[in-house]
């Protein structure tokens, strides 16, 4: 437990649980022990109720849901995922500023506790103590997969007929203990934009990442974040696959989009067929054939 001049404060209570006024502290930090069994533990948690600290979170935490810092009381659990997808963005916000106010100087105090806390969690210690070997090496273990995947971040894949194509992350999901990752493989949620037939759409896909048991090179996954993409003369640099993907992408709204003329355009080489009239019909002469056709 945290108090407001960012003290550690032992109540004589195992689990952290806060005074009943509650006015004393800017957060309390538990950690569950299972129901079953007191000496083993369960998960850990952070109730936080100082509206200076609420208030720089929903600054630095924007891809997530509003209505996590909407209350006077805040919950995160762990391994607090909110915190590790914004850890550097959170680190400088724990930086005082000549502009601030004493109410945002306090916040900035006790964000910075916070975050040694979080660091120090059950969920988190062991990634945290490699973590400068995960970036200076650019791998990871399964364990902490889900680290490379923040909302909104940019995800490289090959989807539709192995073409390269760039992502946006919505989420992650994978088993959390050591005794689920056998088998188990982590869902990435992601969405692009694509046509269907009338107008530009807005697509979830979702990519597997099957578990694995030493530390593996982040750009060997099925996707990964962009920053991770290497040319072919070794340089981790993502600016000529993106210039190529955007002018692959006017291309593709300029045969999409109707035209004046209409949709009559000519074309050498191989389509995707698909109608009501053949719907269920099994043809590979029907699925990818030549194109006859005149502008």
């Amino acid at each position: 437990m945290v108090n407001r001049d960012g003290e550690d404060f032992d109540d004589g209570n195992e689990k952290g649980d806060k005074k009943q006024d509650g006015s004393e502290f800017a957060y309390t930090f538990r950690k569950q022990m299972d129901d079953d069994d007191v000496n083993k533990f369960d998960f850990s948690e952070v109730e936080i109720e100082s509206p200076g600290l609420i208030g720089l979170l929903r600054k630095h935490l924007g891809h997530y849901p509003a209505e996590l810092l909407d209350g006077s009381t805040a919950y995160f659990y762990g391994p607090f995922e909110h915190f590790v997808h914004s850890w550097e963005t959170l680190l400088k916000a724990t930086m005082a500023d000549s502009s601030d106010s004493e109410e945002t100087m306090q916040a900035r105090d006790d964000l910075s506790t916070l975050l040694k806390d979080i660091r120090g969690s059950n969920e988190l210690e062991s990634y945290f103590k490699n973590r400068e070997n995960y970036l200076v090496s650019k791998t990871i273990r399964y364990d902490f997969l889900w680290t490379l995947f923040p909302p909104g971040a940019k995800v490289y894949a090959r989807s539709f007929m192995n073409e390269p194509q760039i992502f946006e992350c919505v989420s992650c999901y994978m088993a959390r203990t050591a005794s689920e990752h056998r088998g188990k493989v982590a869902f990435v949620h992601c969405a692009a934009y694509d046509w269907d037939g009338t107008a530009f759409q807005r697509r979830a896909y979702t990519f597997k990442i099957k578990a694995f048991e030493a530390p593996k090179a982040i750009n060997t996954l099925p996707c990964y974040p962009l920053q991770y993409y290497q040319q072919d003369n070794g340089n981790y640099d993502s600016s000529a696959l993106e210039r190529s993907l955007i002018e692959r992408a006017k291309s593709f709204i300029r045969l999409c989009v109707k035209q004046d003329d209409g949709f009559q355009y000519g074309y050498d080489g191989h389509v995707v067929i698909q109608s009501k009239r053949l719907a269920g019909r099994r043809d590979p002469d029907l699925v990818s054939r030549p194109l006859l056709t005149s502008g």
